[in-house]
């Protein structure tokens, strides 16, 4: 009897210990997979998503094709941007630093400094004329024409530069080259001219050069007239 209850307990016991033992290894498992799963996902979020951007693209705010990371220095207006002609509107339009450069291409007599440009010969034609403008106060105009003259013939040189803008101060030389004599060295607006008289016996035959450049104020916009004429 009594050996038959101790072999019972034993029994009893041997079981229960077998089934803690699975609890333990079931909870151990799925306490793993758990672990698991969280490390896979937690791996995947960081990979794929988190942060994952490429990065924003800069914003043309005026759709014209440039950003101010592309050097739009005014993205609110289409018109302004490093991709346009910078003509003569008072804007740096190119955003290069620097205002109305290109209008230098809407000036038929440029390009005209240091070169002259030449506009003709008073022996063939006595008057000779040609519009023009200063693009920037560092713009310097020249022109040159050619004049034969014999010892006994006289004649009366008019030059004259008009419609110089009356916001600016423009000044006007004029210099026989063959020369080395200065006969005009005037500043001013509206218009600045000379006359040269010739004398007898004087040879005044060779090239002469206008040159017209800026004081202040040069107004691209603003073509001024100049005018070379025999009488």
């Amino acid at each position: 009897m009594t050996l038959l209850l101790s072999l019972s307990l034993s029994l009893s016991l041997s079981a229960c210990l077998s089934a803690a033992t699975v609890v333990t290894a079931d909870t151990a498992t799925t306490s793993g997979a758990g672990d698991d799963t969280g490390s896979t996902a937690g791996g995947s979020d960081a990979g794929g998503t988190g942060s994952g951007t490429t990065g924003s693209q800069p914003v043309d705010a005026d759709d014209d094709g440039w950003s101010v990371d592309d050097g739009d220095c005014n993205d609110a207006d289409p018109n302004i941007n490093p991709g346009v002609v910078d003509g003569c509107d008072g804007v740096d339009s190119d955003c290069d630093g620097e205002t109305d450069e290109d209008a230098v291409n809407d000036d038929a007599t440029e390009p005209n400094d240091p070169g002259a440009y030449t506009l003709g010969d008073l022996s063939t034609d006595p008057e000779l004329q040609a519009l023009a403008s200063l693009h920037n106060d560092d713009d310097l105009d020249r022109f040159r024409f050619n004049l034969d003259d014999s010892g006994w013939s006289l004649f009366t040189l008019n030059v004259s530069v008009s419609n110089i803008p009356s916001t600016a101060s423009y000044r006007v030389t004029l210099e026989h080259l063959d020369l080395g004599i200065v006969y005009m060295d005037d500043v001013g607006s509206g218009t600045l001219s000379t006359t040269v008289d010739d004398t007898a016996w004087q040879d005044d035959s060779g090239t002469w050069e206008l040159t017209v450049s800026s004081e202040g104020g040069a107004d691209c916009a603003s073509d001024y007239l100049v005018t070379v004429a025999l009488d």
